[in-house]
């Protein structure tokens, strides 16, 4: 008998990673996530909350807790911060609306450096995943039905009318609950020490150049903000970096400033993906060329990485990193070496300027038996 090792791989531009249980489809296709998920109109309130009864609170009451739900009338603006030094990063969704069962796209402004910009772009849904082992019965006393995490990646464009100066990319986790056939903005813990949710962390590139900074931003708290956030009970950022943008935050005299206009609201950009020199068949054979089974043939593990890579402006291949593991260590780090050891791509261009762009590659490890 002979075992012949296949690797399928798959080709995706940017951030699309296709549903994969008939579960998760069907969620994907029944609930529209725009405006109650991923850019909630408010904090849900018992206006929205139909469960949260009378003695739903006094349920609440029991564990010691207070029901201060009620006193949210708003969802406040995220957090956010750009760069090693932690400068104050604003992000603020206009619109955004469902294009697809997994896809969004989304147009709003983001400030720093009390420059605005305006933002345009698309979030791509990977996975719903349902929690299993609450911290507590919300099934019993909230009559919640479903709840869980849903993971993204997002690939924004960032523009100084009618330029696009840099990009933003990443990947970004919202928290759900389900009641009354219907999903909602998880808000159950809202009043608790370090609750957060829509937590995006990423990366800023600038078109003119291949630099990236750190890119986080979330709904109460910032994701991998050890550094700024001093972990008392609300976000509040350290001293030292302060006059980094967050001294109105800290004075509470912050301005709605995405509701100023900018001069140009819209744009029409021609972007052009990398491509490997010869296109996806010659990365096809190069990739089976050089991709190696990293275990013994003997009751052969199978397993699907995807891996995610900045192709820089000079056609370079950096910033590898896995997007969703297989499982398997071995798999993994095979994947990354792979990635990594590839010959320099044709970059993506933007109205015909070599950029750095992000690409995600599937890879799924499979042996079939040939007799």
């Amino acid at each position: 008998m002979k075992r012949l090792f296949i690797l399928h791989i798959i080709l995706l531009a940017t951030l699309a990673c296709l549903a994969e249980t008939d579960w998760q489809t069907s969620f994907l296709e029944k609930y529209d996530l725009s405006y109650t998920i991923i850019h909630p109109d408010s904090i849900p309130t018992d206006g929205v909350y139909s469960w949260w009864t009378d003695s739903a609170k006094q349920n609440w009451l029991s564990y010691g807790n207070t029901p201060m739900q009620d006193y949210w009338a708003y969802r406040p603006e995220p957090l956010g911060y750009r760069g090693d030094n932690y400068r104050r990063f604003e992000i603020h969704l206009d619109s955004i609306y469902k294009s697809f069962q997994d896809k969004y796209f989304v147009h709003g402004k983001i400030r720093c450096h009390d420059t605005v910009l305006t933002i345009n772009g698309r979030i791509m849904i990977d996975s719903v995943v349902p929690f299993t082992d609450p911290l507590y019965d919300l099934t019993k006393y909230y009559k919640v039905t479903g709840f869980g995490r849903i993971h993204a990646h997002y690939s924004f464009s960032a523009y100084e009318c009618p330029f696009p100066v840099g990009r933003l990319f990443g990947k970004a986790t919202y928290d759900y609950l389900i009641h009354n056939d219907s999903v909602f903005y998880d808000a159950i813990e809202l009043v608790a020490d370090g609750y957060y949710n829509n937590q995006y962390t990423g990366k800023w590139v600038y078109l003119n150049s291949d630099d990236t900074l750190t890119c986080n931003w979330g709904d109460f708290r910032i994701p991998q903000s050890e550094g700024l956030d001093i972990g008392a009970g609300l976000f509040s950022p350290v001293d030292e970096y302060r006059d980094n943008g967050w001294r109105s935050y800290v004075n509470g005299t912050d301005s709605a400033w995405w509701k100023e206009s900018i001069d140009c609201e819209h744009y029409s950009d021609v972007w052009k993906n990398p491509e490997y020199p010869g296109g996806n068949e010659a990365l096809l054979k190069w990739l089976s060329e050089n991709v190696h089974y990293p275990v013994s043939p003997c009751n052969p593990p199978e397993g699907r990485v995807i891996v995610q890579f900045l192709v820089r402006k000079d056609g370079s291949i950096s910033e590898a990193e896995i997007v969703r593991s297989s499982g398997y260590d071995f798999f993994d780090k095979e994947a990354l070496r792979v990635i990594l050891s590839m010959p320099n791509w044709i970059p993506g261009t933007c109205n015909g300027e070599p950029i750095g762009m992000r690409y995600v590659i599937p890879i799924n490890y499979k042996f079939t038996h040939n007799d």
